[in-house]
């Protein structure tokens, strides 16, 4: 969700450092994550060099704007991600948006 609103949204919710901590916290136990959350990931290697490749849900990108209420109780900047974006995984029978870079 730090990703969606960084790399989407342009609406942080975390510093830089902060997400630095996370990924290396994620990539060092990788193999405890879920199997769509290593999905959503692409690999430890992938997140230590930053997020724009992740995949988000919409269910993700829900909570991520949720999040940010929350936290700064206004939207965040930006648009949903439009509909021609998003993809449908069979195996993991979500809808999913790449974020772009």
């Amino acid at each position: 969700m730090a990703s969606y609103l960084y790399y989407e949204r342009n609406s942080p919710v975390v510093s830089d450092a902060a997400f630095d901590q996370l990924s290396k916290l994620v990539a060092d136990t990788w193999d405890f994550l879920a199997p769509i959350r290593q999905w959503q990931l692409e690999s430890p290697e992938a997140i230590l060099s930053g997020g724009s490749h992740i995949k988000i849900t919409r269910v993700g990108e829900g909570g991520a704007i949720s999040m940010h209420l929350k936290k700064f109780n206004v939207q965040p900047h930006g648009c949903p991600i439009p509909p021609g974006r998003w993809r449908f995984s069979e195996e993991f029978r979500c809808d999913y948006a790449t974020l772009r870079s």
